[in-house]
């Protein structure tokens, strides 16, 4: 008998430290489907949404709902941990100019 390959998926219900690790998984679960359309990506990344999250998906302007991205970067934008970013992207450029010092 043929078993069916199951996996579960992360949904997002809009706290803030869950976002980049939601934005991470199904960003890497889209990838694995190459021949996705745009509209079909953006309606699967919606699909995982919940609670209020769903009601800020339906708020966003029409052009920004026709790429993946547009509607990543909103949500990043609503969601997102703010300070984790900066920590990160702040870490990230002292590493690179500290290996840089060092060569």
């Amino acid at each position: 008998m043929l078993k069916t390959l199951t996996s579960s998926v992360h949904v997002f219900d809009g706290k803030s430290e869950n976002f980049e690790l939601f934005e991470d998984l199904s960003r890497n679960h889209i990838r694995m489907y190459p021949r996705l359309t745009e509209q079909q990506k953006v309606n699967y990344f919606h699909s995982l949404l919940r609670e209020h999250v769903l009601q800020a998906n339906c708020n966003l302007e029409d052009k920004k709902k026709d790429s993946l991205e547009e509607v990543i970067t909103a949500f990043e934008r609503r969601f997102g941990d703010l300070s984790f970013s900066i920590s990160w992207k702040f870490g990230n450029c002292s590493f690179i100019s500290t290996k840089f010092k060092t060569i």
